[in-house]
This record gives C-alpha cells, sequence and structure tokens, in this order.
C-alpha cells in the first residue's frame, strides 16, 4: 500500500491520512468512543477500488512496547 498500489485487487486507487481511520473497539458490551490507536500515531492506507485498508504504527517507541506487552504470533524466529 505505501507503494501505492493495493496488494489485494491491483489497483492504484489508494489513499492515505495519519490517523485516518477510526475503528470502535468493542469491550464486552461497551463500544469505547474514541480512537482505536489512543497513544500511538497511525499512518493509514484505504483502496478505493476493493476497501482494503492496512495501518502502521509511526512511532518506534510504541513497537517496543509493544514487543514486550502482545503476545507474538509467529513462532518462527
Amino acid at each position: 500500500m505505501k507503494t501505492g498500489q493495493c496488494p489485494k485487487c491491483e489497483s492504484f486507487e489508494v489513499y492515505a491520512a495519519e490517523n485516518g481511520i477510526y475503528i470502535p473497539k468493542l469491550l464486552g458490551t461497551f463500544i469505547r468512543t474514541g480512537p482505536s490507536n489512543v497513544g500511538s500515531t497511525t499512518q493509514d492506507y484505504i483502496c478505493a477500488n476493493c476497501g482494503y485498508i492496512e495501518r502502521f504504527v509511526i512511532d518506534n517507541d510504541k513497537l517496543k512496547d509493544i514487543t514486550k506487552t502482545w503476545k507474538r504470533v509467529s513462532t518462527l524466529t
């Protein structure tokens, strides 16, 4: 997406904005109101052709924090 081409449909109708996508997060039966990226700035990309989205955390310090608190998905090292 960062190159301007969608990896899903290969369209060049890709648009970007800092903190551009708001996705409410469900917490039990309550919907949290506020940005889903509290405490970090993101660069968001969306394909206007198919709707595919990508979000990247910009702050490298936040990425370091994530490695300490989130569960790693890949078992490969």
